[in-house]
């Protein structure tokens, strides 16, 4: 379709619409527009709008928000949409943010990355996403409860098997112990020789360490020999 001959292009009539207003009538504008995406956005999105803001200022998620964001088709385009908001407007948008889904649920306010880091961690994206495609049945987060309930007791002969999966492929089946001198659950596998021995609580036992919150977990029979 080709622009009539005395129609002015898009850029020349925003000029001249816009030539006479003040510096703040022009702030105004830029705030109003902001909020106006941010809304279309929510109206198209829903709750994930709020998981793809979080995704951007790189905080940490649930297991549900990665899998709404990893199931949903078009959270590229959002997330796309939204880091566009944020480098096009950085001194108004997290006013505008507020303003659209309410104060202070953003914890962080973080820099865009550069291109190398954004292509690194698109690329994180992917393998995490082609790995929960691959996550074995009966795997499920746990939380510090299950931990500890899943504790194995070897003093009074009581074992608990459990196994674990991390969306790098790695799998071990073990126990939960306790280490007495450092006051933390670990994980043992029945393997010693994988080497796949690590932490899963901290701050004496209130709270999980990373990997106790990036591994799946689920029960496990006996290996063969034991009881």
């Amino acid at each position: 379709m080709t622009r009539k001959k005395d129609e002015l292009p898009e850029w020349k009539q925003h000029y001249l619409e816009n030539r006479h207003k003040s510096v703040d009538e022009k702030r105004a504008d830029q705030l109003q527009f902001l909020e106006e995406m941010l809304r279309s956005l929510k109206t198209l999105f829903g709750p994930m709008l709020l998981t793809a803001l979080k995704k951007v200022e790189r905080e940490e998620l649930t297991e549900a928000e990665e899998t709404t964001l990893v199931e949903h088709q078009e959270a590229n385009e959002l997330l796309s949409r939204i880091k566009g908001l944020k480098q096009g407007f950085p001194t108004k948008y997290y006013s505008a943010v507020d303003t659209v889904l309410g104060e202070n649920l953003l914890k962080n306010k973080t820099e865009l990355l550069n291109e190398s880091e954004e292509n690194e961690e698109e690329s994180e994206v992917k393998e995490t996403a082609q790995a929960f495609a691959k996550l074995p049945k009966g795997y499920s987060k746990w939380d510090l409860k299950q931990v500890k309930l899943n504790e194995s007791f070897p003093d009074e002969g009581k074992y608990h098997w459990v196994e674990f999966f991390s969306l790098k492929g790695e799998t071990a089946l073990g126990q939960i112990l306790y280490n007495d001198a450092k006051d933390l659950l670990y994980f043992r596998p029945h393997d010693i020789a994988t080497g796949l021995i690590f932490p899963l609580t901290e701050d004496q036992g209130r709270k999980l360490t990373r990997e106790g919150h990036a591994y799946y977990f689920r029960k496990s029979a006996p290996p063969a020999g034991e009881g």
